[in-house]
């Protein structure tokens, strides 16, 4: 049995919620008094309503077989899929499934999801390109799945505004491993020229 081995060499991380930029000062405007806002700015800022969240039907699971190969690339693909779901209505119930401790990115998503204060929310959808799958340890069910997607009709809905953005490819590397559950413990998401359509 041929095991595939990864040498993937970590690309600049890169996050998917893309903050919408503040516009700062000068620096010759520095010592300036502050000034307050216009009536124009401050009507406009208060005339911007952010969109309710949709209320969706969340993605079926997939139904796994038992078979390890097989279900590492189920759950890692319905884990990448899952999360434009999760910024648009706020469901985190998958990700918190399958989000092991260690997994950093993944804890970071789902404290920021949980503690947000206000409505702001995040319109996107994702399109999976290609794919390679690599075993890092058949005996430990390890495996490591390499993806390259494309993220289309982003909107960030922001408290101010809604800011569209650009369709772009990313490269996205989902580590999991069979515990009593598929727990993803690193996910990676990196420029789309990473994508090399091997592993290692």
């Amino acid at each position: 049995m041929n095991h595939i081995y990864s040498n993937f060499q970590k690309a600049s991380v890169l996050v998917f919620c893309a903050c919408v930029s503040a516009t700062l000062s000068s620096c010759n405007e520095v010592q300036q008094e502050p000034r307050a806002l216009g009536t124009q700015e401050t009507q406009t800022r208060h005339e911007h309503v952010i969109p309710p969240r949709p209320v969706l039907e969340a993605p079926t699971e997939p139904e796994l077989s038992g078979d390890a190969r097989t279900d590492a690339v189920a759950v890692a693909k319905h884990f990448v899929m899952f999360y434009p779901y999760m910024l648009k209505t706020g469901d985190t119930s998958y990700w918190e499934k399958h989000s092991g401790a260690e997994c950093k990115f993944c804890q970071e998503v789902l404290a920021e999801e949980r503690n947000k204060k206000d409505e702001t929310w995040i319109d996107s959808t994702i399109l999976i390109l290609d794919q390679v799958n690599g075993i890092v340890s058949e005996n430990e069910n390890r495996y490591e799945i390499q993806f390259l997607v494309e993220r289309r009709d982003v909107v960030i809905h922001g408290r101010y505004s809604d800011e569209e953005q650009s369709p772009d490819k990313y490269h996205v590397v989902v580590s999991l491993e069979k515990k009593s559950t598929w727990q993803i413990t690193n996910f990676q998401i990196g420029d789309g020229a990473g994508f090399t359509g091997r592993i290692g």
